[in-house]
């Protein structure tokens, strides 16, 4: 059940331009980003991650360890989904 959940994930994340360009610029297919994407996407690479299974997570940079900086890792859900998830959240309490 969790390997589906992982799945839709992946794939809204990749119906996201701006999730899909940033994790574009984090593997370093820059190619396809315009300039200015390139520019905003830079700014803010360090504050994003992707894993093996391809999810951005959100990891921001800390004077701590990088054990520390992977406690703080927290799955980027695209905006599409947000709703359903509180949604499930909610009615499973």
């Amino acid at each position: 059940v969790s390997e589906l959940r992982i799945e839709r994930i992946r794939q809204v994340q990749d119906k996201e331009s701006w999730i899909m360009g940033l994790k574009k610029y984090l593997v370093g297919e820059i190619r396809d980003l315009t300039q200015e994407e390139a520019k905003m996407f830079g700014s803010i690479a360090m504050n994003y991650e992707a894993d093996q299974l391809d999810l951005l997570f959100y990891c921001p940079t800390t004077k701590e360890t990088a054990a520390d900086r992977d406690k703080m890792m927290r799955l980027m859900i695209p905006e599409t989904l947000q709703q359903d998830i509180l949604h499930h959240y909610h009615t499973s309490l």
